[in-house]
């Protein structure tokens, strides 16, 4: 396999795993996605919020979107799961459209950070 069809193969993952992942999330009773968590993130929703802004960041970088940390700063969390799940697959998608327009001589290129 290539380099960039392994790139291809864990963006269609990342679409998968999240897929599986919201859908647990969205089974989850109401109040126990904001509900208190002990971990890093205090909760579900801040730990799957902060994931979509590192993603978006990230992935700014890579189409060199020029926005850099501003994303973080102006990201606004989603109280609603439907929401975020749909937010992230939006995201998904667009990561995925991303690795499908690479081409092999693009996996090489260097990318500037806003860190």
């Amino acid at each position: 396999m290539t380099a960039l069809a392994y790139v291809r193969r864990m963006a269609r993952n990342n679409l998968w795993s999240n897929h599986r992942l919201y859908g647990a999330v969205l089974a989850l009773r109401p109040g126990e996605f904001a509900a208190p968590r002990t971990s890093f993130f205090p909760s579900i929703q801040a730990t799957l919020d902060h994931i979509l802004s590192v993603d978006l960041y990230y992935l700014d970088m890579l189409e060199e979107g020029g926005e850099g940390l501003a994303i973080i700063d102006r990201f606004v969390g989603h109280a609603d799961p439907a929401e975020l799940a749909a937010a992230q697959s939006r995201f998904d998608r667009r990561l995925v459209a991303y690795c499908d327009a690479l081409e092999e001589a693009g996996l090489d290129r260097r990318v500037s950070t806003d860190r």
